[in-house]
C-alpha cells in the first residue's frame, strides 16, 4: 500500500509528515549519518490502540506484533510475512470501502470481553507458539490466553484481583527464578506481587515481594550480573523512585527477595539497558530537570552511605510484626523468626552462608499470633520458638526439626493465672537459665508470670503488676541495684519504666517486689527509658552492666542504688541537632539511630571514653530500633531495622552497593516534555542508543552512548503534526510508546512507535 493511498482512505488524528529515513537530511551533527531507517510500515488499529507485545506467535522464526484494540473488543495478532504483498494481492484481498490488507502483516483476531490494560507474551506449554498474559481493566484481573492450535486462542484462566494496577508497564512476564518457566510480576494495591504460572495456565497464590506507595512500572534485567533476572520497579513521586529486587548466584531456583531502594531524583520514565556479559544498566528521565541518565549498580568504597536491603515481612504494621533472632539450624548463622498473623503462620528467614537472609519458610501456628520469642526450654540445647496468641489465649513452644525441615506446632504452656489472657512475652537469661516471661491480663489487671523449667517441668512464679494499665512491650534482665541478684525492667511505650526486684535461692530466680517511678529515687534521670531507646551493656568492663538510655542528642549510662536512687555514670553527646531514636550494643561498639539525619552513628570506646568512629547515611529506610549481628552470610557486621512492612538489612563495614550515575545528558530544546525512554542498539554499531519521546513537539530523539560512556545526541525527527495536540502541557502523551527490538527478522533492532490509532514501525536501514 502506498503512502498516498493510505492518506486518502483514512481520516487521521495524527498524520506522519516526516519519515525517519528523511531525518538525516536536516541539519544534524555528523553522527546522524550513522543512523537511518527504511520506509516506515504502518499498522492501522483503532483509536486508543495498545498495549503491545512482541513475540513469535506462529512459530515461523519471525517476530509478530500483538496489539490490543479495545475499541473493537479484540486483541490483534499481526504476523510478519516472509515477503510483502504485491499490488495484485492487495487489490484481490479487499473490497470497496474497506481498508486494504497490510503490505507486511497478516492479521489474526482474538475476540475478548476484557478491556486490556497491559499485555505480555509467554510460551505456556513450550510448544513454540507464544501465548498471551493480559491485565484486564474491566473486569479487573489477570487473564491468560492460550494458543491451543496455530492461530487459535482461547481464555485458559482468569484471576479476579482487587486493586490490580492497570498501568501499561505494571506487568512483567519472565523467568525470575531460573527454573525454565516464566512468572508473572505485577502491582496489587501498591504491593509488588509475583504469581507462578503452570503449563496449564493455572496461577499460584501470590508471593509478596515488596511494598511502596506509588509503583508504576516494572522491568526485568540482570543488574548484578549473576546470570539471573532481577526486577526494577519505578515509583514516581517516591523519595526512592528506583527500587531493585535482587538475588544472588548462590540462590539459583529462588525468587528475588532482597529489595534496594535508591535515593535518586524523581523519575519520569526508565528502561533497562541490556549488556550481555556485563551488569545491565538503567536509563532514566528525571522529572522536572529533564536530565537523561544512565545508572549502574556498583560498589562504593566511601562507606559514608548505605542502601538498605529490604526483606518484606508478612504483616502490615510494626505492632503485629515482632521478630526473634536465633541460630535454629546450628549452622553458626543467626536466623530470623517472624509471624504472619493473617496466614496463621510462623515465618523463618534462613541465613545462608555467603548469601544472607534469602530463604523463607512458613509453618502453621496458633490463630492470629501476636508475639514470638526464642530461648531454651525443657532441658534441650537447641533453641525453642515461643509463640503467643491473644486470640486463642495461648502460649506455646515449638522446635525446628532439620531432618523434616519443619517447625513443630506449638505445644501449649499452661498459664498460672486462671482465666487470664497472655498479651506479651519475652525470654530473658538469668544465671545461665532461660526464663519465659509472660504478661497476662485478667479483667483490668496485669500479672507477670516467670516460667522456669526445672527437672519437674514448668515451675511458674508470678507477681501482680499493680497500677499497670498497659502491657509492657520489652523486658530487660539487669542487676539494677548491684546486689548480685538479677532484676527486671519493664518498658512500655509512653509509660514510666517499672522495676521488678528479684531474689534467688541459689537454684530458682523469683520476682519479689514491684517498684514504680514513685518508689525509685531520682527517677527523672531515667524517665525517657522506653522499649526502643534502652539497652544494657557493661561499658567500662568492670563486670557490672549499666542501663543505657538514648534521649534527644545524648546517650547516658545509669546505675541504681537503694540509698541514692538512679545516677548517671557517663554521658556522650552527639551534634546539637541530632535526634536519637534507639541504641543497640554490637560487641564493643554502640549503634545509634539518628532520625534527624537518617543515619546510623557507630560509637567505639577509646582511652576510657566513647568516640564517634563512623556515621552511615541510610537510604531506603527510616532508621529506628535495630538488631545488631551478622546477617549477610559472612562475618560482616550488620544491623536489622524494622521499617513499615519491611525488615531492612544494612552492612556496617566494607564496601557498599549504590546506584551510581554513569552518564548524564540534558537536551537543549526547552519546549519539550520527554516522557518515554527505551534502550537498544538502533544502528548495530555495538553501542547502546536511547530513544526518547516528547509529548509537546511530538519529537523522537535518538541519543547514543559513546565508548567513553558519554551520552551524545545523534538525530531526531518529528513524528506527526496536529493542531489538536499542540496545546501545551494539557496534551496527551503521544507518541505513547516506543519499543526497540528486531521487528523485521534481520537480527537488527528496529523502532516501533504507538501513535493514537496505529503502530508505526521504522526498520533499521541496512548498511548503517
Amino acid at each position: 500500500m502506498s503512502r498516498s493511498s493510505f492518506s486518502a482512505l483514512a481520516v487521521l488524528a495524527a498524520i506522519p509528515v516526516l519519515a525517519a529515513s528523511q531525518a538525516h537530511a536536516q541539519v544534524q551533527p555528523p553522527i546522524a549519518e550513522y543512523f537511518g531507517f527504511e520506509d516506515e510500515r504502518i499498522i492501522i488499529v483503532d483509536n486508543g490502540a495498545g498495549p503491545v507485545a512482541i513475540a513469535d506467535f506462529n512459530a515461523d522464526d519471525r517476530p509478530d506484533i500483538a496489539v490490543a484494540n479495545n475499541r473493537k473488543s479484540r486483541i490483534e495478532i499481526h504476523s510478519l510475512r516472509a515477503a510483502p504483498r504485491t499490488t495484485s494481492e492487495i487489490e484481490r484481498d479487499y473490497e470497496v470501502n474497506e481498508l486494504p490488507p497490510n503490505e507486511w502483516y497478516d492479521r489474526t483476531e482474538i475476540i475478548v470481553r476484557d478491556r486490556i490494560a497491559a499485555l505480555a507474551a509467554t510460551d505456556l506449554d513450550a510448544d513454540g507458539y507464544a501465548d498471551l498474559v493480559a491485565i484486564s481493566a474491566s473486569p479487573l484481573g489477570l487473564v491468560i490466553y492460550h494458543q491451543h492450535a496455530p492461530g487459535e486462542f482461547r481464555e485458559a484462566s482468569r484471576r479476579d484481583i482487587s486493586g490490580l494496577s492497570t498501568n501499561r508497564d505494571a506487568l512483567v512476564v519472565a523467568d525470575l527464578d531460573a527454573d525454565g518457566r516464566d512468572e508473572i510480576a505485577t502491582i496489587v494495591n501498591s504491593d509488588l506481587k509475583l504469581f507462578e504460572l503452570s503449563a496449564d495456565a493455572r496461577l499460584s497464590e501470590p508471593t509478596l515481594l515488596g511494598t511502596a506507595d506509588n509503583f508504576r512500572q516494572l522491568k526485568a534485567g540482570d543488574f548484578d550480573n549473576d546470570g539471573q533476572l532481577d526486577l526494577l520497579a519505578i515509583a514516581p513521586g517516591s523519595e526512592t523512585p528506583l527500587q531493585l529486587w535482587l538475588h544472588d548466584a548462590a540462590t539459583v531456583g529462588t525468587l528475588p527477595t532482597l529489595a534496594m531502594r535508591f535515593d535518586v531524583p524523581n523519575v519520569q520514565d526508565a528502561d533497562v539497558i541490556v549488556r550481555p556479559g556485563e551488569p545491565d544498566q538503567i536509563a532514566a528521565i528525571e522529572n522536572g530537570t529533564r536530565r537523561h541518565l544512565v545508572y549502574e549498580l556498583t560498589e562504593s568504597q566511601a562507606g559514608e552511605s548505605r542502601v538498605a536491603r529490604l526483606i518484606t515481612l508478612p504483616a502490615t504494621s510494626a505492632d503485629s510484626r515482632p521478630i526473634a533472632i536465633a541460630d535454629l539450624d546450628a549452622d553458626a548463622h543467626d536466623d530470623v523468626v517472624s509471624l504472619d498473623p493473617d496466614a496463621n503462620e510462623t515465618t523463618i528467614l534462613w541465613q545462608l552462608p555467603q548469601t544472607g537472609l534469602s530463604l523463607r519458610t512458613n509453618h502453621p501456628t496458633f490463630k492470629s499470633p501476636s508475639a514470638v520469642a526464642v530461648g531454651r526450654w525443657a532441658g534441650r540445647d537447641d533453641p525453642a520458638v515461643f509463640v503467643l496468641s491473644e486470640t486463642e489465649s495461648a502460649v506455646g513452644v515449638s522446635w525446628y526439626d532439620e531432618s523434616a525441615a519443619s517447625l513443630s506446632f506449638p505445644e501449649p504452656i499452661v498459664l498460672a493465672t486462671a482465666g487470664g489472657t497472655p498479651v506479651a512475652m519475652r525470654t530473658v537469661t538469668i544465671d545461665d537459665q532461660s526464663i519465659l516471661m509472660v504478661i497476662v491480663k485478667k479483667r483490668r489487671d496485669y500479672v507477670l508470670e516467670a516460667h522456669r523449667w526445672t527437672d519437674g517441668g514448668d515451675d511458674p512464679a508470678t507477681i501482680e503488676l499493680d497500677g499497670v494499665t498497659k502491657a509492657p512491650e520489652t523486658i530487660l534482665a539487669f542487676d539494677a541495684d548491684r546486689d548480685d541478684t538479677t532484676d527486671l525492667l519493664l518498658l512500655t511505650p509512653n509509660e514510666p519504666m517499672l522495676m521488678v526486684l528479684g531474689e534467688s535461692d541459689g537454684n530458682l530466680w523469683t520476682p519479689a517486689e514491684l517498684r514504680d517511678k514513685d518508689a525509685m529515687k531520682q527517677f527523672g534521670l531515667v524517665q525517657a527509658a522506653g522499649p526502643a531507646n534502652t539497652a544494657i551493656k557493661d561499658l567500662d568492663h568492670d563486670g557490672q552492666p549499666e542501663l543505657l538510655i538514648a534521649d534527644a542528642n545524648f546517650i547516658r549510662a545509669c546505675v541504681y542504688s537503694e540509698s541514692t536512687g538512679w545516677r548517671v555514670t557517663e554521658q556522650f553527646n552527639l551534634d546539637a541537632d541530632a535526634q536519637i531514636a534507639s541504641i543497640t550494643p554490637d560487641a564493643d561498639r554502640l549503634l545509634v539511630a539518628d532520625t534527624a539525619r537518617d543515619r546510623i552513628v557507630i560509637l567505639e570506646r577509646a582511652n576510657g571514653s566513647w568516640r564517634k568512629a563512623a556515621q552511615l547515611k541510610i537510604q531506603g529506610v527510616a532508621v529506628g530500633p535495630m538488631h545488631a549481628g551478622r546477617f549477610a552470610g559472612d562475618d560482616t557486621p550488620s544491623a536489622l531495622i524494622i521499617d513499615d512492612a519491611d525488615l531492612a538489612l544494612i552492612t556496617l563495614d566494607g564496601p557498599a552497593q549504590t546506584l551510581a550515575p554513569m552518564s548524564v545528558y540534558r537536551p537543549d530544546a526547552e519546549n519539550r516534555f520527554e516522557h518515554e525512554i527505551t534502550a537498544a542498539d538502533i544502528n548495530t554499531d555495538g553501542y547502546t542508543d536511547l530513544i526518547v519521546l516528547d509529548a509537546r513537539e511530538q519529537m523522537c530523539s535518538i541519543l547514543t552512548i559513546a565508548a567513553s560512556g558519554r551520552i551524545v545526541p545523534a538525530t531526531e525527527f518529528k513524528v506527526y503534526e496536529s493542531r489538536l495536540f499542540s496545546g501545551g502541557d494539557s496534551m496527551e502523551f503521544e507518541p505513547s510508546l516506543a519499543l526497540a527490538t528486531d521487528l523485521t527478522a534481520d537480527a537488527r533492532d528496529d523502532l516501533l512507535l504507538l501513535v493514537h490509532d496505529r503502530v508505526i514501525i521504522y526498520p533499521q536501514a541496512a548498511g548503517r
